[in-house]
C-alpha cells in the first residue's frame, strides 16, 4: 500500500512562497479550489490582490510586484488565515493550461527526444516549479534513467527542486519512502520478531539487540499511562534517525555473508531507506511549515504505520519552533477494517479541535458514536475538547495519480 499525503507534502517544498488573507474574508473558497488573480498594490509590507471579483489585502513571503498576475492553491485555514499555495507566477506570461503538445513543441525547441519518459519528465517538472530548461531536464531524465517510475521521478524531481544533492542513495531513499512509508511498522516488527528468533551467527547478536532496542523505543504502546512521552519519542526519532539508520545500514552490509538471512537483509536496508527519506524531506523547508514523521504503533496486536504532519513557526533566529501551547497536527492511518482515517488537530493551551476523515459512512457514524470516549480520554490528560466533526471523505491514494500542467514560466 502506497502513502497517501507524501505526495502534497513534498510537492509543496517548491521555493515560489504562500499568500494568506484572514479566512473570515474568504470562506466561500474551498480546500483545493484553484484560484487566479492579479497584484493591486503594496500597502505598509502587506499586498492588495484581486481574485475574482474580491479584493483581499494579503500578507506573503515571496516578494510580489503591482501587476503581477498569479495562480494559487487553497491550501486551507490555519491560525484563523486562508492560505493559498503559489502554483504559478510570471510577468510576462498569462496563465493558461498548458496542453501535452505544448509541452512536446518545447521538447522539439530544446532538442530533446518526443519520448513519453521525455514528457513525463517534463510534467513532473512543472508540478514541482523546475523551468523547462535543458539542462535541468537533461538532469531529470538521467537520473531517472530507464528504468521510469512515477515514485522515482518525485524523488528526482524533489531534490531538484529543492537544491539537495540527485545521487543513487538519495534518489533510491525518497523513491522506497514513496512506496513504502505505510509499511515502516511492519518492517519493524519484522526485525524484531527476527531477532527473538535468536537465529543469526554470535557475532551478529549484539549488533542486532542493540538496534532493536533502538528500534523498541520507537513504538507507541496505544493505552500506555506513557503515551504522550512514546510519541515524543518516536518524533524525535523519526525527524533525527541518522544513528539508527547507520546502524541498520552497516548490519545489512555485515549480512551481505550470510545468504539464509536475506529477508533480514532487505528489511533492514528498507527501513534504512525510509528513516533516510525522512531526513531528506524534513532538512527542507516547505509552504506549509510542516514536519514530516511516521510513528510505529501496535493496533489490536497488528503493527501499523502512523504519518504525521506537524505545522511549526520560524522564530527570529529561524529555527522551527512548535509552539507546545498552540499547535496543529494532522494523523492518518490505514486500519484492515476501518479502512483509512485522517484526523485534523488543533489544540491551544488546554482545548483540542479535532477533525474526523473516513471513507466509509458507516466507519464515520462509528467515530462520532465514541466521541465521548475521547472527551474522557482528553479530561484525564488535562485537555477540553472544544470542537468534534466527523466526516465522510474520500481520502486520496497513490503517489502521483495525476500531475495536471497548471501552467508555468517556461524558459528556453
Amino acid at each position: 500500500m502506497r502513502g497517501v499525503r507524501l505526495s502534497n507534502f513534498i510537492s509543496s517544498t517548491r521555493g515560489t512562497g504562500s499568500i494568506s488573507l484572514p479566512s473570515s474574508k474568504a470562506t466561500s473558497y474551498k480546500e483545493g479550489q484553484v484560484l487566479s488573480g492579479k497584484v493591486l498594490g503594496e500597502r505598509e509590507g502587506k499586498y492588495l490582490i484581486q481574485i475574482g471579483k474580491h479584493r483581499y489585502l494579503a500578507e506573503s513571503r515571496f516578494n510580489l510586484k503591482p501587476g503581477d498576475l498569479f495562480k494559487v492553491r487553497v491550501a486551507g485555514t490555519i491560525d484563523g488565515k486562508l492560505h493559498l499555495r503559489l502554483l504559478t507566477l510570471d510577468r510576462k506570461f498569462v496563465f493558461k493550461e498548458i496542453s501535452k503538445e505544448e509541452v512536446m513543441r518545447h521538447l522539439l525547441n530544446l532538442r530533446l527526444p518526443l519520448t513519453d519518459e521525455a514528457v513525463e519528465a517534463a510534467k513532473v517538472a512543472i508540478k514541482y516549479g523546475i523551468p523547462l530548461e535543458r539542462n535541468l531536464l537533461i538532469t531529470l531524465m538521467s537520473a531517472l534513467g530507464k528504468g521510469f517510475t512515477l515514485a522515482k521521478a518525485e524523488a528526482v524531481a524533489f531534490l531538484l527542486a529543492t537544491g539537495l544533492e540527485v545521487t543513487p542513495s538519495n534518489v533510491r531513499a525518497l523513491e522506497s519512502f514513496l512506496n513504502n512509508n505505510v509499511a515502516f511498522a511492519n518492517y519493524l516488527g519484522f526485525i524484531i520478531s527476527y531477532f527473538k528468533k535468536e537465529v543469526l551467527p554470535k557475532e551478529l547478536k549484539g549488533e542486532l539487540k542493540s538496534l532493536v532496542e533502538d528500534l523498541k523505543s520507537m513504538i507507541v504502546q496505544a493505552g500506555s499511562s506513557k503515551g504522550n512521552g512514546a510519541v515524543r519519542t518516536a518524533l524525535g526519532n523519526s525527524l533525527n534517525g541518522k544513528t539508527i539508520s547507520t546502524k541498520m545500514g552497516m548490519l545489512a552490509s555485515a549480512l551481505s555473508s550470510y545468504p539464509n538471512h536475506e529477508p533480514l537483509k532487505v528489511a533492514l536496508e528498507n527501513l534504512s531507506d525510509l528513516i533516510r527519506g525522512l531526513e531528506l524531506i524534513n532538512s527542507t523547508r516547505n509552504l506549509e511549515n510542516a514536519l514530516y514523521a511516521l510513528i510505529p504503533a501496535s493496533l489490536n496486536g497488528k503493527p501499523a504505520t502512523f504519518e504525521l504532519k506537524i505545522y511549526y513557526y520560524s522564530d527570529e533566529a529561524g529555527s522551527r519552533v512548535i509552539d507546545p501551547t498552540r499547535y496543529r497536527f494532522e494523523l492518518d492511518v490505514e486500519t484492515d477494517s476501518l479502512g483509512r482515517i485522517s484526523y485534523v488537530v488543533t489544540v491551544s493551551a488546554r482545548t483540542v479541535g479535532v477533525t474526523a476523515k473516513a471513507e466509509d459512512e458507516r466507519v464515520r457514524e462509528l467515530l462520532d458514536s465514541h466521541v465521548e470516549i475521547l472527551k474522557e480520554l482528553l479530561d484525564q490528560k488535562g485537555y477540553t475538547l472544544g470542537r468534534w466533526q466527523a466526516i465522510h471523505e474520500a481520502l486520496k491514494r497513490g503517489i502521483m495519480e495525476e500531475y495536471p500542467l497548471e501552467g508555468v514560466d517556461i524558459v528556453a
